[in-house]
């Protein structure tokens, strides 16, 4: 019934028992809350067949395994009562942490550290929330300490989440027990861990406030040592990551991101798209001096390579200069994006990481499968050069296949204007997994 109805929703036909139990439990909650918000109205859940219409006939022989599904959060509107509600049920809470997700947090950012002042709880600032490295209350090396020592930290009993869920896993982990408050604005029901918690429905700024002003006026007992063990982790995290970074030969695709922002500084007021995979994971984990002058958007919840030039390319258009960090298949994927730079003269600069293939396969369990079948499905080598491509779009290029080219090839191209392509021919994918792994080793 798509628009004439309150809500539609597409349903899976196939997928593996947990993705699909988790996905109809977040279906069926939302269906019904958005069916009972006022005003009240019909939903339509539409489950489509499998083709061929044949089913496996169980064993009769055999029960039927039922899945219980997590909590489901409930909802509740940031109406001033339940706001105040929810402020006294934090007074329960004495270990917990603000998570700022994907999702334009500046026009919030008072906001924030102002609750993260009155509870005494750490702010971890995804990079798409485009607060990291404003204020020395926000830190964001959470992926890298969580990955060193993932069994030794205390867990939280409780996080507020704004915006999106996440993009460090390691985080997520870390935090899927914990009571969630989940603050997400106009996307009020994104909670694909189904934590055990409630959902705030409504705009984030005028709930924020309500809630840090009941806090104010409410008898808080704060433990100040939980805010000051986790400055001490990010600091130390900082450090840790400046030698490792330091002591990188290879061409390994961490020396870029960490030191994205310092040399894409002289373009001023800008926007960075990363794509999908491993460059929006390799932001989180090594991009950590972010400025305001700086803005990075990417496509979370709308993962893949579809559109990833195209989209840069709409951002240049409204901003009038953008970068674009991307993997060789997302960038072969959408090649003739590159026509509206040369069409509209555009001002973009596409950095491409060229490892040769999907570089994230490597990091997952499909890795383990026989070597041909994971590099005919998976790892998909293509063995293009990309210079060419520079040349029918006539863009500026540069090649870089050592740490001391990139440096120089990134400094010739920044001041340029037009497109600008530069290829960074990164270690092999194998030889990529073994360089991270390097970084968790204490």
């Amino acid at each position: 019934y798509g628009r004439h109805v309150k809500w539609f929703q597409d349903m899976p036909t196939a997928g593996g028992a947990e993705v699909l139990d988790r996905f109809a439990a977040i279906a069926a909650g939302r269906s019904v809350y958005e069916a009972l918000t006022p005003p009240q109205g019909p939903v339509h859940l539409n489950f489509p067949f499998r083709e061929p219409l044949v089913i496996d006939v169980p064993d009769p022989g055999r029960g039927v395994d039922i899945m219980q599904p997590r909590v489901i959060p409930s909802i509740l509107s940031a109406a001033p009562q339940e706001i105040h509600e929810i402020a006294h049920s934090l007074r329960a809470f004495r270990h917990g942490l603000i998570l700022a997700g994907p999702g334009f947090m500046r026009p919030v950012l008072d906001h924030i550290l102002r609750l993260s002042h009155v509870l005494q709880w750490p702010i971890f600032a995804d990079p798409l929330s485009n607060i990291r490295g404003l204020n020395h209350r926000i830190f964001g090396t959470y992926d890298s300490f969580l990955r060193i020592h993932p069994d030794t930290f205390p867990a939280p009993e409780c996080v507020i989440r704004l915006g999106a869920p996440m993009t460090s896993k390691a985080l997520n982990r870390y935090t899927e027990n914990s009571w969630i408050y989940s603050l997400d604005g106009d996307n009020s029901y994104r909670e694909p861990q189904l934590q055990k918690g409630q959902v705030i429905s409504g705009q984030i700024e005028p709930a924020l406030r309500e809630l840090t002003q009941n806090l104010t006026d409410l008898s808080i007992v704060t433990d100040s040592q939980w805010y000051q063990f986790w400055q001490q982790n990010h600091e130390n995290m900082l450090v840790t990551l400046q030698k490792k970074i330091g002591r990188l030969q290879e061409p390994a695709e961490p020396y870029l991101y960490y030191h994205l922002v310092r040399w894409i500084k002289p373009l001023g007021p800008l926007d960075i798209f990363v794509s999908n995979s491993m460059p929006i994971r390799d932001l989180d984990t090594f991009t950590q001096d972010p400025d305001e002058n700086i803005q990075f958007w990417a496509n979370r919840g709308a993962n893949g390579i579809d559109g990833i030039i195209s989209t840069t390319m709409g951002i240049a258009a409204v901003h009038s200069q953008a970068v674009l960090v991307t993997g060789d298949l997302a960038f072969y994927h959408d090649m003739n994006g590159l026509l509206a730079a040369t069409k509209y003269h555009l001002n973009v600069l596409v950095i491409v990481i060229n490892n040769n293939g999907g570089g994230i396969f490597s990091f997952l369990p499909q890795s383990k499968i026989n070597p041909t079948e994971f590099e005919a499905l998976f790892g998909t080598p293509h063995g293009l050069s990309f210079e060419p491509v520079a040349s029918l779009y006539q863009a500026q290029y540069r090649r870089a296949e050592a740490v001391k080219e990139l440096d120089r090839a990134i400094t010739e191209l920044v001041p340029l204007k037009g497109l600008r392509i530069l290829e960074w021919r990164t270690v092999n994918r194998s030889e990529n997994v073994i360089l991270h792994e390097k970084f968790w080793q204490t």
